[in-house]
């Protein structure tokens, strides 16, 4: 991944240090971070290089996405299969949101499945935006908020 390996190569001892206060705070302030999250969306679009179609009713109970910084995983649970793998933590600036990103693996049938590229980002609020079906022509996403699973 070209912008992976280029945030990894422009990484200043300042970001590592600002990282790690934020790993310690995800994903929000005074919550403890080995707790894992779940993302809900509350709106999707489905982009093509002419449009996007927003849909915000009948898919919620089919698309959760989540992530744990104890375990380092992102998965995203997409109508019929799952998709989860280790992730890699991109902060944004003055650390008021984190992206997690990831080439996910389906858990049921992976052989038949190609692993899927997602993407997280969440804000200080739990405010969250996800994206995957990344392809030449268009891009999903979703928006919605995060909640903690205990």
């Amino acid at each position: 991944m070209i912008c992976i390996e280029t945030c990894q190569d422009n990484a200043r001892p300042g970001r590592l240090a600002s990282l790690l206060f934020l790993l310690c705070w995800l994903p929000f302030a005074g919550v403890s971070s080995a707790e894992p999250v779940r993302c809900m969306a509350q709106v999707q679009y489905a982009c093509d290089r002419e449009r996007c179609d927003r849909t915000s009713e009948g898919f919620q109970h089919a698309q959760t996405f989540a992530y744990d910084t104890a375990s380092g995983m992102l998965s995203a649970c997409l109508w019929t299969n799952c998709y989860s793998a280790k992730r890699t933590v991109l902060p944004a600036h003055e650390g008021t949101e984190t992206t997690f990103i990831g080439k996910l693996v389906a858990e049921h049938q992976p052989d038949r499945y190609p692993p899927l590229l997602v993407s997280l980002t969440v804000d200080k609020h739990g405010n969250f935006v996800a994206v995957w079906q990344y392809t030449g022509q268009g891009v999903t996403f979703v928006q919605g908020t995060c909640t903690l699973t205990r």
